[in-house]
C-alpha cells in the first residue's frame, strides 16, 4: 500500500470513527429505530451490482453510435440509456478491423471525468484494482478515456480482465468520487458493478459498499489470532501491535480496523472495544 493510500485511509478511520459516533448519539435520542431511519443522513458508499447479462434487469453499457450511458448513482434497472445526467458515463463503441475504438466520455455540459493515462500520448483509461483509493491524487483526470483504439494499438487491460474504472462527478456540491467495475471484451467494456460515495471530497475504495466501505472483503478487523473474530484472546495481541511489538506466530496484525491490516493507532482503540461489546 503507497504512502498515499494509506493517509487516506486514516482519514476515512476519522470519518468512520465520527460516523460511529453519531450513530451512538442517535441511537441514545430515538432509540434503535430511529437509528436505522436516521444513519442515512451522513456519508457511505453505495454499490449497485448488475445482474449478468442474460438475466433480467441486466443493463448493457455499451452501445455504437451515440453510445449508451451509465448512471453510478442509479441501479441498472433505473438506468437512463440514451440520455446523460450530472453522474453519467457514456460507453461509446466502433468496431472496425482497422480503426475499432471503445471510449469512456463525459457530458459536455458536466464537470465529470475519467481517470487516464497520458503517457502515449492518448487519454487511456486506467484499470483500477479492487481496494484501490480514488481520489483527486488516483492520477489524471479528464472528461474522455480510450478503452481500446486498434489503429494506435491501444488497450486499457487484456482481454477478458476484470478491473475498475475511477469516475468523479459534480452534482452541484462539488466531486463526488466513485467506481465502474469493468471486464474487457473486445473494443467493448461490459459493467459489472458501479458505485460512488454520497460525501463531495471524500475518497472511496474501488468496488466498495455500504457494508465493505473499506474493501476489506471477509476480513475482520481487530481479528488478531486469526479465529473468526474478536473476543478476549485477542486483547494482548492488539495492545503489542498497537506498541510495535513483534507478534507470535500463528497470530496476524490486524490492529488497524478499517482497513483490516497493520498500522493501527490510537483511532482504532474504541473500535476495537465496540467489536469486543459486539
Amino acid at each position: 500500500m503507497s504512502k498515499h493510500d494509506k493517509q487516506v485511509r486514516r482519514e476515512r478511520k476519522k470519518r468512520n470513527r465520527a460516523r460511529r459516533q453519531r450513530a451512538v448519539r442517535t441511537a441514545a435520542l430515538a432509540g434503535a429505530a430511529a437509528l436505522a431511519a436516521g444513519t442515512s443522513a451522513y456519508a457511505e458508499p453505495v454499490r449497485f451490482d448488475n445482474p449478468a447479462d442474460g438475466e433480467v434487469g441486466h443493463f448493457h453499457w455499451p452501445a455504437p453510435i451515440n453510445g449508451s450511458w451509465l448512471d453510478v448513482t442509479l441501479d441498472a434497472a433505473s438506468q437512463p440509456g440514451m440520455a446523460s445526467g450530472d453522474s453519467s458515463f457514456r460507453h461509446l463503441i466502433y468496431d472496425e478491423p482497422s480503426y475499432g475504438f471503445g471510449t469512456v466520455d463525459t457530458p459536455v455540459d458536466e464537470p465529470n471525468d475519467v481517470v487516464v493515462d497520458q503517457s502515449s500520448g492518448y487519454s487511456v483509461l486506467v484499470g483500477l484494482d479492487s481496494g484501490q483509493i480514488i481520489d483527486n491524487a488516483v492520477g489524471v483526470w479528464n472528461p474522455t478515456g480510450y478503452a481500446t483504439y486498434v489503429y494506435a494499438g491501444l488497450a486499457a487491460f487484456a482481454e477478458g480482465v476484470s478491473k475498475y474504472l475511477g469516475v468523479r462527478f459534480d452534482a452541484g456540491s462539488g466531486y463526488q468520487y466513485g467506481w465502474i467495475g469493468v471486464t474487457r471484451n473486445g473494443n467493448e467494456l461490459e459493467a459489472f458493478a458501479w458505485g460512488y460515495e454520497t460525501e463531495p471530497g471524500v475518497p472511496i475504495c474501488a468496488g466498495a459498499s455500504a457494508e465493505d466501505p473499506n474493501c476489506v472483503g471477509g476480513c475482520v478487523g481487530g481479528d488478531m489470532d486469526d479465529d473468526g473474530d474478536v473476543d478476549a484472546d485477542d486483547v494482548p495481541l492488539f495492545v503489542d501491535a498497537l506498541l510495535g511489538k513483534a507478534l507470535p506466530p500463528g497470530s496476524t496484525d490486524r490492529s488497524d480496523l478499517d482497513a483490516c491490516g497493520p498500522g493501527g493507532d490510537g483511532d482504532d482503540v474504541q473500535a476495537f472495544v465496540d467489536k469486543l461489546m459486539e
